[in-house]
């Protein structure tokens, strides 16, 4: 089964920024085929139970669960319960968080899940579901809620309640999140150091193919080599060889889900060297592996022909939202 790239539409227009839908199947059955897309994606279950495949993991949530998807991780998902089955979709792009023009403080919070690979980098190896109980005592699911039922409404200025409330569920998941890892680097860093760190990761990013060594990176963040490593290797919590090399894997990765390129076209294309294609070629084939276990789920249902969303109930009707079981 292919994957495909979700189109990113103009950011312009504040609706682009954000989305929100219900999802509802009878059965067991997939929901939506697997792809990826440049966007954060919050599913939360209301009726039945799923299973979420990403990362090369499987998880399951169930009534009042939900699970976070970060951007550019290559996903699909499965009904697994009889009966009616049903998640609301809450899909928001990293734009929608940032309020100023510099946002300092927005940013050391997004950082991690944009270029650190805090999600996408294995998904097994972060927490993907939040559970029930949890949700309840931070009163998260009250904020779904209310995500939902502004959207549905679309009442003047639902734009700035629906961005208030995806910031407070943001917060929530990195504060989660960062209890759970134990590091507030990123949180400690000053505006000026922020924007360094995130200068050079766009400069890694843009430049991945040409092999970017730290020589030149340091100097596009106009400081010396010796005191850009220990910088580096302080907030991003590894050293500059073992972020390349990530990087590189996590595109080569997509690049295998969402094109047919050989694994050696691909690992030339992201910046490796053609006597570490063979290498790579290990590693990239455990990846398609794994796209292969998920394919069973999903081989008895053809591609969507009108859309990826198999089921999908747009919020256009002032409906309120159903309660959790």
């Amino acid at each position: 089964m292919e994957v495909y790239r979700e189109a990113r539409r103009p950011p312009e227009d504040v609706e682009n920024l954000f989305e929100c839908q219900l999802q509802s199947t009878f059965g067991c059955e997939t929901v939506v085929h697997p792809h990826v897309h440049e966007q954060f994606e919050v599913l939360y279950c209301r009726k039945g139970g799923f299973e979420l495949f990403s990362g090369g993991a499987l998880t399951p949530f169930g009534p009042g669960d939900m699970v976070l998807i970060d951007p550019n991780e290559v996903h699909h998902t499965r009904s697994c319960t009889p009966g009616e089955n049903e998640y609301q979709v809450v899909k928001f792009a990293p734009e929608a968080l940032l309020y100023a023009e510099h946002p300092v403080y927005e940013m050391k919070l997004l950082l991690p899940y944009l270029w650190l690979g805090a999600g996408a980098q294995a998904g097994a190896q972060r927490r993907k579901r939040f559970e029930r109980a949890l949700l309840a005592a931070q009163g998260v699911d009250r904020l779904l809620d209310d995500i939902l039922r502004e959207f549905t409404a679309r009442d003047p200025g639902y734009e700035m309640a629906v961005r208030a409330d995806l910031c407070r569920l943001f917060l929530f998941v990195a504060r989660v999140l960062r209890r759970a890892d134990g590091d507030a680097s990123l949180t400690n860093l000053d505006g000026r150091a922020l924007l360094t760190l995130q200068k050079a990761f766009a400069y890694i990013d843009r430049r991945l193919a040409l092999s970017p060594t730290m020589e030149e990176v340091a100097a596009h963040c106009g400081m010396k080599y010796s005191s850009f490593s220990r910088f580096f290797q302080r907030y991003a919590r590894k050293s500059f060889p073992e972020y390349l090399t990530e990087a590189r894997l996590k595109r080569a990765c997509i690049l295998l889900a969402t094109t047919d390129q050989t694994v050696t076209d691909i690992a030339m294309r992201v910046g490796f060297t053609s006597t570490r294609a063979r290498s790579v070629n290990t590693q990239v084939r455990a990846a398609r592996r794994t796209k292969k276990l998920r394919q069973p789920h999903a081989d008895a249902i053809a591609p969507p022909t009108v859309g990826p969303i198999l089921g999908a109930k747009p919020i256009a009707t002032p409906a309120m939202p159903m309660a959790v079981a």
